[in-house]
Order: C-alpha cells, then sequence, then structure tokens
C-alpha cells in the first residue's frame, strides 16, 4: 500500500540491511576514536583509528541508496518531506569530518578546538529535529 507520500519503491533493498548490519557492528568499534584523549598507549590507538574510514564505506551505500529511493520515486512534495530529504544531506557532514578526528594524532594536536566538538553533534542532533518536525508537520 502506498503512502501519502508518494508511490515508491525501496532501491536496493538487500545491499541496505547489509550496510546497516555492519555500520551496527563497526559503529561498536569506532566509537574509541573520541577516546584518544584518556591516556590511551601507542600501541592501542592504530587499533581504535582502522575502523573509523571502513565505517564510511556502509555509511556511503546507505545514503546512496536513500537517494537512488527518492530519485526514482513519484513524490509528492509534503512539508514533512522536506525534512526527510534534508537529513542525508546535513548526516554527509558529520562523515566529511570523520576522518580528521578518527586520526590519532591529529586528534591529539587539535582536540580543544570547536571542530572536535563538533564533529558528532552533525548526525544524531540533525536527525532528531528533522523527524520531530516531519512528525509535527505530518500528525
Amino acid at each position: 500500500m502506498p503512502s501519502k507520500f508518494g508511490q515508491c519503491i525501496i532501491s536496493g533493498r538487500d545491499p541496505m540491511l547489509i550496510a546497516l548490519s555492519i555500520t551496527a557492528v563497526l559503529g561498536c568499534i569506532v566509537w574509541g576514536h573520541h577516546m584518544f584523549m584518556v591516556g590511551f598507549d601507542l600501541d592501542t590507538r592504530p587499533y581504535l583509528t582502522f575502523p573509523t574510514p571502513i565505517i564510511a564505506i556502509p555509511t556511503g551505500i546507505k545514503i546512496l541508496n536513500r537517494l537512488t529511493t527518492i530519485y526514482s520515486s513519484v513524490i509528492y512534495l509534503f512539508t514533512s518531506l522536506y525534512s526527510i530529504i534534508g537529513f542525508p544531506f546535513s548526516s554527509s557532514f558529520g562523515g566529511f569530518t570523520g576522518p580528521i578526528p578518527a586520526n590519532s594524532i591529529i586528534d591529539t594536536i587539535s582536540h580543544d578546538p570547536y571542530f572536535i566538538i563538533g564533529h558528532p553533534h552533525y548526525a544524531p542532533p540533525p536527525g532528531a529535529i528533522y523527524t520531530i518536525s516531519a512528525a509535527f508537520y505530518t500528525y
């Protein structure tokens, strides 16, 4: 049954499910690149640096699948759908800034500025704001 926003077929459903699973597993490891300043040994840092660029691959697959689903659909542009379309673009900024704090040497040098604080705040807060605003305008 099509929704009231349009008729769409999910593009790349199986790769999307695989990418979600890989992201969930790697996400349990990648959080460690935010912990370089707690006094890890130099031998421990590469283990936390290594999975960070790898998580960009399934995340890129997820974003491209969402964009191709939107592109290949018949969409009725309601106000709440603008919020849904804006989320992949705003969360991509978190991905663009991810490799910089993921490097342990750069992270220890540039730990205090707002750039390091801003990196993890690019994806979850806009996702929550877009979801709340879409729900507000829908119902």
